[in-house]
């Protein structure tokens, strides 16, 4: 099996604001991030992260739609069961761009929505040149393109999810629904 999981860094909110708007609260302390069903920790770049372990725990990006969202919010979600990936960004409740990757669609499938970072044409670059690299026919062959949406916010947060980094092992918090 693989990772589902899906995350959310608020670059300019406080942790308080981020926890009430989401209806959480922190629980206890905790030596892993990837252990907890949810959990929370500031980032390294700056913001604070809330990580889930469920992909839809953030409604597919949409209840940045619907609250009121001053900050500024990169979310993503990592469905490795289905090598379906998903990044997006809001401010103030508008979605700002998306990337979306999915395996099940074709191999080099990347479904781009407004105006993502300049970044992203860098990524998308590398990971053609990999995949050209790679035999289709192979069954352990690899899906470059999956990591498109997730190397994008790892490049905009610091955090990867299947990568430790971007965060301090001792500051990660529990938290649970309110």
């Amino acid at each position: 099996m693989g990772f589902c999981v899906s995350y959310a860094a608020f670059r300019s909110a406080n942790k308080d604001a981020v926890l009430k708007n989401l209806r959480l609260e922190e629980k206890a302390a905790s030596g892993s991030l990837l252990d907890e069903e949810i959990a929370g920790v500031p980032l390294v770049s700056g913001g604070y992260l809330v990580f889930a372990r469920d992909p839809l725990f953030f409604g597919e990006g949409g209840c940045f739609l619907e609250e009121s969202w001053g900050p500024d919010v990169i979310w993503c979600s990592a469905l490795e069961t289905t090598m379906s990936f998903y990044a997006a960004s809001f401010r103030g409740g508008v979605e700002l761009w998306s990337v979306a990757h999915d395996a099940q669609i074709a191999l080099e499938h990347l479904d781009v929505q407004g105006t993502p970072p300049a970044v992203l044409q860098e990524l998308r670059e590398v990971a053609a040149k990999r995949q050209a690299n790679e035999n289709e026919d192979d069954p352990l062959s690899v899906d470059h393109f999956s990591d498109i949406p997730v190397d994008l916010v790892g490049s905009l947060t610091g955090f990867r999810y299947d990568s430790f980094g971007g965060y301090a092992d001792d500051q990660v918090m529990v938290l649970q629904r309110t």
